[in-house]
């Protein structure tokens, strides 16, 4: 999924991929080194997930926008405000929309 990801993203002219993780501890190492200005996670990701790292990642890059892209977006809403997660997109979404909101996250 990661991969297609990167593809999706490497459509936008708005958007730049600078890094990956593969799981949690990496991408708070990642984060922390690089600033990005977004970050995209998986809530379910191995070693650390996604609302494990999410709070992690608010304390290392607080100006970061964080955005969780799951299979599962109900559970991401749930869990979103409280893990300090700024927008949450569905897998299903589809590129097009997918890329929309990720651009959306920063007009707000």
């Amino acid at each position: 999924m990661r991969s297609a990801l990167r593809m999706v993203l490497l459509t936008s002219r708005d958007l730049q991929v600078c890094a990956e993780a593969a799981d949690g501890y990496e991408a708070i190492k990642k984060a922390t080194e690089l600033k990005p200005d977004l970050i995209l996670l998986d809530i379910a990701m191995p070693k650390l997930d996604g609302v494990a790292t999410a709070p992690a990642l608010r304390q290392v890059v607080p100006d970061t926008k964080i955005v969780f892209c799951t299979l599962y977006p109900e559970l991401g809403m749930n869990v979103a405000s409280s893990a300090g997660v700024d927008l949450v997109v569905a897998k299903s979404d589809g590129a097009n929309v997918i890329l929309e909101k990720l651009q959306s996250v920063f007009s707000s």
